[in-house]
């Protein structure tokens, strides 16, 4: 049995890997937009618009807490239970 999931695991840690990197590419992306947009004297947008860009970074972040926790022992019970209020209440935002 513990064969079988160590051999799960390690299967899945490209798809893991994959989706970490999507994810911090996603984060710096979206950063940059925001900060372009908000440092730009010339770029006009509303306020919602900030702020949607804004909540995204914010889901994408959250889900970069428990990076390097994600396979093996369970992850730091505090940062686990960050990282799923982050989750959830991101878009109530």
């Amino acid at each position: 049995m513990a064969d079988e999931e160590s051999y799960l695991a390690g299967s899945q840690v490209r798809f893991i890997i994959a989706f970490d990197i999507l994810n911090f590419i996603a984060l710096i992306t979206l950063s940059a937009v925001l900060l372009t947009a908000w440092l730009s004297p010339r770029i006009r947008r509303v306020p919602t618009w900030y702020l949607y860009i804004a909540t995204w970074d914010i889901y994408t972040a959250s889900y970069l807490l428990i990076i390097g926790q994600q396979t093996g022992s369970e992850p730091v019970w505090g940062w686990c239970l960050f990282q799923t209020v982050m989750v959830y209440a991101t878009p109530i935002l």
